[in-house]
């Protein structure tokens, strides 16, 4: 993997917005005409991702369709968190942090109508797990990631990738749920997403610890009694692959 695309990668895929809610609040950072294409490019996200997988009758059917899809949501993904990090640089990071809160505040508000006071845990707790992550991702230095990053395996990086990527499609689709943007036709999906999210937070708290991007000191041991399949291994770099191809083609 060429270095410099592994070096933005970690950086890219670990700072989402889970809600057009979240997007709203950069409104005043912003100029009109920024704000107007990162509305059209969450918009195209929502009817192209989002809508589809909202008409899912089982986590089965779910899983088939994000398979489908899943390169056009990356692709808008990359595009609104490329476009945000350029035009608000240093204070990305800040309003990225606020938004998680801002979520955090959301599933007090909204969780009681699709979640147990148990499965509300759940969810704030994967929050602070990608909270945490983002912040050391935030506070780290080029010189500590290409150190502690290019020296590890290529499969934990496209391992960490993929547990991220994934989490971020399923934590959007949980909030777009919670927010009224989109409506699901079975009730049971939200809870079947909440447990997939659960995992892939464990595995993406996992690989961020295995390629170095979380002291040692500062974080706990936490068991990881899954492995990911061969299938979800073949996936993971068939979507690496897509990622770099899109990333060398947005640098040219």
């Amino acid at each position: 993997m060429d270095n410099s695309i592994a070096l933005q990668l970690p950086n890219i895929i670990s700072r989402p917005l889970f809600s057009f809610s979240a997007i709203k609040l950069l409104k005043n950072k912003l100029s009109s005409p920024k704000y107007s294409y990162i509305e059209r490019k969450w918009k195209s996200m929502r009817k192209s991702v989002l809508i589809p997988l909202s008409n899912a009758m089982n986590i089965e059917d779910f899983e088939k369709i994000s398979r489908e899809i899943n390169i056009k949501y990356f692709k808008c993904r990359i595009a609104i968190s490329e476009y945000l990090f350029k035009h608000i640089e240093q204070q990305f990071f800040n309003e990225l942090l606020k938004s998680y809160s801002y979520a955090e505040e959301e599933i007090e508000i909204k969780g009681d109508n699709y979640f147990k006071n148990s499965e509300q845990l759940i969810l704030k707790s994967i929050f602070h797990t990608v909270k945490f992550i983002t912040k050391r991702i935030s506070e780290l230095s080029l010189e500590y990631i290409q150190k502690n990053i290019i020296e590890f395996e290529k499969s934990e990086l496209e391992l960490f990738i993929y547990s991220a990527n994934y989490l971020d499609l399923y934590l959007t689709f949980i909030f777009s749920i919670l927010e009224g943007e989109i409506k699901i036709k079975e009730n049971s999906l939200i809870n079947a997403c909440l447990t997939k999210a659960d995992r892939l937070a464990s595995e993406y708290y996992f690989y961020a610890k295995k390629i170095g991007l979380c002291s040692p000191q500062t974080i706990k041991e936490i068991s990881f009694p899954k492995t990911l399949s061969k299938e979800d291994i073949e996936l993971s770099e068939e979507l690496t692959k897509e990622l770099i191809e899109i990333l060398k083609r947005d640098e040219e």
